[in-house]
């Protein structure tokens, strides 16, 4: 759900359908709230390998991406404009 449909219809405490239409960056919507849940805190022994995995995912794809812009930027390319870097201390 977009995200401002998702803050639009927790506006409503009730159930049932709001009595508004909900636009969004996708258009104009009628929400029908079916049921409310509450959540829930997870412990972080839980979570941990989760968002270790997910760190782990986030640091090799941001190596990669210096990677490649090194050999861009040490490449010699003609007919196109590749964005590369000089150096080896890329952010």
């Amino acid at each position: 759900m977009a995200r401002e449909l998702f803050h639009q219809s927790h506006a409503q405490r009730s159930n049932g359908v709001h009595t508004k239409l909900v636009h969004s960056r996708f258009g104009f919507h009628i929400i029908e709230v079916m049921g409310r849940r509450d959540g829930e805190q997870k412990s972080y022994a839980d979570v941990r390998e989760r968002i270790a995995a997910q760190l782990l995912l986030q640091s090799r794809s941001k190596a990669l991406r210096q990677y490649m812009s090194l050999l861009v930027g040490q490449a010699l390319v003609e007919g196109i404009e590749l964005e590369g870097a000089d150096s080896p201390l890329v952010q």
